[in-house]
């Protein structure tokens, strides 16, 4: 169960645990009820009491300040060193707790955790069953309990308080991983300009944009040319709903001609006689790269200079499809990452054509210059098509248009399909 979606998580799941005899570890932790003060039963309802709050909200920070771990809630465990799951000690009404219980996380862990989960399990008809808290290591960290002050830290198969020193080791250590990602993207961007300024030469007019994402937390894959599915096809059509409206987007250039390199993948494609030139990337660290550039050499056709906006949703949904491939494949399906979108306009203005192929206005156009839209964060699977909406509308918006497809449908009534399967 360690490696699903938290959401995902069964009955037959929380039985496995059992049945595997998991033992706690620095990333795993049972408790068999909720913590009180006298060790009476926890009542079902009502206000989670501030004892109970602080003793579970040490272990979730010790897990987020350390590797990220579980805790799961309703889990009778041996008596051996280190504890092993025995059996299975229902909490009733366990999705009403668990509900409860995140609210009550959110005001009390300073900073807050990003990614914290927490989801009741129903293993009976009758509301009990097991809450299970996921709480990922931080790039925030160090967290603290707002009650007391006091950061933790997990060793072992226990919860203690950090030292002063611990605390500024790890306040180093977090600055440091925070900085590696970034340096990440900036190297990232001066790679894709050199890359652009060299393939934009031979044109008169051209433009060209990337995409990267980057893991917030460490992934590691073998070999990543060997697993097929991790190759990412970005030349899919991709069918939207809006509201009621349908729309295919493709990007129709992309040549799948993947070979390994240096811990990844790669791909290249270059063609002079279609002004056009591709380059692709994915690394056994979970980075993804996408890199397009489309040039002009005929000055008299100077309306076939042009962008459809397919041509770059295609390629943003075709990453965040990778991304979610990456995560489930990494036995990490709750890692963060982060998605950036950078447009060069080297010549221009560049045209933008509508859904259905038609010029709308000499006002709709995308001026020369650098563009570099704000970075987008992916955590839970259900926002996805939130960020694929704002991200539609604001490259719209750029170009001075207001006719974005799914900007006001994408919160209630927004799907994408893949061959007909739902994303």
């Amino acid at each position: 169960m360690f490696s699903k979606k938290i959401s995902e998580i069964s009955s037959e799941d929380i039985s496995q645990v059992i049945k595997d005899k998991v033992r706690e570890s620095d990333q795993v932790e049972f408790k068999e009820a909720l913590p009180t003060k006298d060790g009476s039963p926890h009542p079902s309802g009502g206000k989670i009491p501030e004892y109970t709050r602080n003793k579970l909200i040490e272990e979730i920070i010790a897990f987020a300040n350390t590797y990220g771990g579980w805790l799961l809630i309703g889990i009778e465990e041996t008596k051996t060193k280190p504890p092993i799951a025995q059996s299975i000690k229902p909490v009733q009404n366990c999705i009403d707790i668990a509900h409860r219980l995140e609210l009550a996380f959110r005001d009390c862990i300073d900073p807050q955790i990003p990614g914290l989960r927490v989801e009741g399990v129903e293993t009976s008809g009758k509301g009990e069953g097991v809450i299970v808290v996921y709480a990922p290591k931080s790039l925030l960290a160090p967290h603290r309990l707002s009650a007391n002050k006091e950061c933790y830290i997990r060793r072992a198969d226990r919860t203690e308080k950090m030292s002063m020193r611990e605390i500024q080791d790890l306040t180093i250590n977090i600055f440091h991983s925070s900085q590696n990602i970034q340096e990440k993207f900036i190297k990232s961007k001066e790679d894709f300009k050199t890359w652009a300024n060299y393939h934009s030469t031979p044109y008169i007019r051209s433009y060209a944009f990337r995409l990267t994402a980057i893991p917030f937390q460490p992934l590691r894959f073998e070999q990543v040319y060997k697993e097929n599915d991790l190759l990412p096809r970005f030349s899919n059509t991709f069918l939207i709903k809006a509201g009621d409206t349908k729309m295919n987007v493709v990007f129709p250039f992309d040549v799948n001609q993947w070979r390994a390199n240096y811990r990844g993948a790669h791909s290249f494609y270059d063609d002079q006689n279609s002004c056009y030139h591709t380059k692709k990337e994915i690394g056994d660290d979970g980075r993804i790269e996408f890199w397009f550039l489309m040039g002009q050499t005929d000055p008299s056709r100077r309306g076939d200079y042009k962008l459809y906006p397919g041509w770059v949703l295609s390629p943003l949904i075709s990453s965040i499809c990778a991304i979610e491939n990456f995560r489930v494949s990494s036995g990490s399906p709750e890692t963060t990452f982060g998605l950036e979108f950078h447009l060069e306009v080297f010549k221009g203005p560049i045209l933008l054509i509508g859904y259905q192929h038609n010029l709308l206005g000499g006002d709709i156009k995308i001026e020369p210059g650098e563009h570099l839209f704000d970075l987008m964060t992916l955590e839970k699977r259900e926002t996805f098509s939130n960020i694929i909406g704002i991200f539609e509308r604001d490259f719209i918006n750029l170009a001075g248009g207001s006719w974005s497809l799914i900007d006001g449908n994408f919160e209630e009534n927004f799907e994408i399909y893949n061959k007909s399967k739902n994303i």
